[in-house]
């Protein structure tokens, strides 16, 4: 059996060990360990600024200049069309990326643009046709 007792900062040990000749003897032993628990209480203080990081990096995706950036997955994600849609609407100038080292990257600012133009031509078409309509 192990236990611990926090306030004292001690571990109990007790062991029975059957010998034929004396029966059962206890013997018990107590360890200081307070350096141990102090290094471990240090160790878990680590663990938890490091977790509290990933859920900082989670919630704030990469920024540049203040500005959120996004890969190209996110952005296929985000508008729901392939990679190489995306890669076309590239091509074509209608939506401007930039590559970071070997990566195609784009800002939030412009995809929020381009998704604003991109309803504004769809609801000019609905208007043209509801007007052909009405002739």
């Amino acid at each position: 059996m192990l236990y611990f007792n926090s306030t004292n900062g001690y571990i109990m040990y007790l062991h029975t060990c059957i010998n034929s000749s004396f029966g059962h003897c206890i013997f018990a032993a107590k360890t200081y360990c307070n350096p141990i628990m102090e290094r471990l209480d240090e160790i878990l203080e680590i663990i938890r600024e490091i977790r509290e990081d990933i859920a900082y990096m989670k919630r704030h995706r990469n920024m540049l200049c203040g500005t959120p950036v996004l890969e190209v997955s996110e952005v296929c994600d985000l508008l729901k069309i392939s990679d190489r849609q995306l890669r076309r609407y590239c091509v074509s100038g209608q939506l401007t990326g930039f590559h970071f080292g070997r990566r195609l990257m784009f800002s939030a600012a412009e995809i929020n643009r381009f998704v604003e133009r991109i309803d504004t031509e769809c609801r000019q078409r609905k208007e043209l046709k509801n007007r052909i309509r009405n002739l």
